[in-house]
């Protein structure tokens, strides 16, 4: 059981039921927007992913804690990339509007809008989120179309060279039908065969083929729990004018 989402849950709603406080006693709870948001706070910072969202949205309310909107949108970011699709649909719409994240980013907004859409939570629509966009913001980041298949420089091999963080739509293929085969690349990718799961120590060096691999690093450490990594890319040398020409 997860104590810290129990007590903030009857904090939150002022149902009165017997709770377990940290001291370990147990009396009747009744509504404490402060009690809720402490108690939610802790279960946040302990990575569930449900209540970082819940906390994301105190901190934007200010309900029960003072309003924070950078902290909120770390409490989305960690929550989206376990996989919260409600933390998703939020983080789409702060990239979407440029708040709290920096300036409007249309291609982390659509990134985290198609996640949590392939999960059937997005409300909105892509394209009236990129209407938010003013014509300037728009023509910096244009869109690009890329192969969806490749040839593999060194290895000869064909590659997919698409994931749902990035492909939007297929050219020439009406919506509907561009996104059921996005779908079905998207859960071929997905097969635990394909998998690899690195538990990181001291020392380590991994190195992966960026042409042909979907990485996504697991947020399984707390906020004040430091990592020191250092990342090398190579650039791509054997296809790459080819491609851009």
């Amino acid at each position: 059981m997860d104590l810290t989402r129990a007590v903030a849950g009857p904090y939150r709603s002022g149902v009165t039921c017997p709770v377990s406080e940290p001291d370990g006693t147990f009396r009747g709870v009744t509504k404490d927007r402060a009690k809720a948001a402490e108690w939610t706070g802790k279960a946040a910072e302990a990575g569930v992913p449900e209540a970082q969202v819940e906390y994301g949205v105190m901190l934007f309310k200010g309900e029960g804690v003072a309003v924070d909107e950078q902290r909120a949108a770390k409490m989305f970011r960690m929550s989206a990339e376990q996989g919260n699709a409600v933390a998703q649909n939020r983080l789409a719409r702060l990239y979407a509007n440029g708040v709290a994240v920096g300036p409007a980013d249309p291609v982390q907004a659509a990134k985290w809008h198609l996640l949590a859409r392939e999960a059937g939570v997005a409300d909105f629509t892509l394209d009236i989120l990129l209407a938010k966009l003013t014509p300037e913001q728009r023509a910096k980041k244009p869109p690009v179309s890329q192969p969806i298949f490749r040839t593999h420089p060194i290895t000869g091999r064909t590659i997919l060279y698409c994931n749902p963080g990035y492909a939007i739509r297929i050219d020439g293929l009406p919506e509907a039908e561009s996104d059921q085969l996005l779908h079905y690349l998207f859960k071929h990718q997905e097969q635990e065969k394909y998998f690899h799961a690195h538990k990181w120590a001291e020392g380590d060096v991994l190195m992966w083929d960026n042409i042909g691999t979907v990485h996504n690093a697991v947020p399984d450490y707390g906020p004040n729990e430091l990592r020191y990594m250092r990342r090398v890319q190579v650039m791509a040398t054997k296809d790459y004018a080819r491609l851009a020409a």
